[in-house]
């Protein structure tokens, strides 16, 4: 999953959980009798782009965008719809909007800063992690998606640093050691990835994903291994 899907999931969870528990003719009910409702817009469209039809959500995110008043998620939505048709320019060019209407946000700062980089905007994609680096308050969830872009970026130091503040800070959720150990495989730091993988199990004894990791590691750290 890409780390605009990744946001627009994180940015939606609550209120499409909420949203989604009616069936879907409510959802073409509702937007009949209140056409220019965006919320309904938006749960609708954002209910499309997560069964696979992004070329339908784009439409619905238009009448979003350019007839009333866009919600951050919508944003992320409509940019997530670009990127997945491969127009990865407009989709920036929505994201940049958003940072304009939203300069705080972090769920527009982040995926915006990965788009930029991705597209050669890699002076704009610096001003936007600085800017999100700036902020001291910021929850956790922020640090870990901003640890994803600087790994996928080829800054792999800098994501284990900053996972590793959030740990220092008191964070203990499966989340960031998770992420924590991905980035330490990837630059060959093994010991200190199962590590990272056994603080996870710890809080989740019954987390699959961290188990299967840790046993891939253990299994590439043994001698004779290819």
């Amino acid at each position: 999953m890409g780390i605009l899907a990744l946001a627009c999931l994180a940015a939606n969870t609550v209120h499409e959980n909420a949203i989604w528990a009616h069936p879907e003719t409510l959802f073409v009910r509702d937007m009949r009798s209140a056409p220019e409702a965006p919320r309904a817009r938006g749960a609708f469209a954002h209910r499309l782009l997560h069964q696979g039809k992004p070329g339908l959500a784009w439409r619905r995110f238009q009448v979003i965008l350019f007839r009333s008043a866009a919600y951050e998620s919508d944003c992320l939505g409509a940019a997530a719809c670009l990127e997945a048709l491969g127009h990865r320019d407009q989709a920036l060019d929505v994201l940049n909007r958003a940072v304009e209407v939203f300069p705080h946000s972090n769920r527009c700062l982040i995926p915006t800063a990965h788009l930029a980089f991705v597209q050669g905007e890699r002076d704009f994609a610096e001003t936007l992690i600085r800017r999100v680096l700036a902020q001291s308050q910021r929850p956790w969830m922020y640090d870990i998606q901003l640890a994803v872009v600087l790994d996928r970026i080829g800054r792999p130091e800098e994501a284990e640093r900053l996972l590793k503040e959030t740990v220092a800070r008191g964070v203990e959720v499966t989340e960031v050691w998770m992420a924590l150990g991905t980035v330490l495989a990837r630059q060959g730091k093994l010991e200190a990835a199962q590590d990272a993988y056994r603080h996870a199990l710890a809080l989740d004894p019954g987390l699959e994903t961290a188990r299967r990791k840790l046993a891939a590691l253990q299994q590439a750290a043994r001698p004779g291994t290819p």
